[in-house]
């Protein structure tokens, strides 16, 4: 599940929350396969190097390990990359600067 949240939408509602919960949740149970959910959510934590507690309140009640553990826009953590397997499916999570040819960093692993 990719994911694409507008920065212009400031800080994200409990609804945005509850309705990713919601589609999540119907891909764990329709799949028997690892789930893994990536993208731009917008939704940075208290430091650089976390994402907001409702969204890891959220990953946490899914059983889903956020992978992205540093900065990946300037000194906020905006890109994420969450697993339902405990992220034995996604592995060497690594943050590039891909040469400074975007304002986000990239996001690599290994699927």
């Amino acid at each position: 599940m990719n994911v694409y949240r507008l920065p212009s939408s400031s800080t994200a509602t409990q609804l945005f929350f509850d309705e990713l919960a919601d589609h999540i949740s119907a891909l764990i149970t329709s799949s028997s396969q690892a789930v893994v959910v990536c993208g731009d959510l917008s939704c940075q934590g208290d430091t650089s190097n976390t994402i907001d507690n409702r969204l890891a309140a959220t990953f946490y009640a899914l059983n889903m390990t956020q992978l992205v553990r540093s900065p990946t826009r300037h000194n906020s953590l905006l890109d994420v990359l969450a697993c339902s397997d405990d992220g034995k499916f996604v592995q060497d999570v690594v943050i590039d600067d891909a040469g400074g040819v975007s304002d986000h960093r990239l996001v690599k692993a290994q699927f």
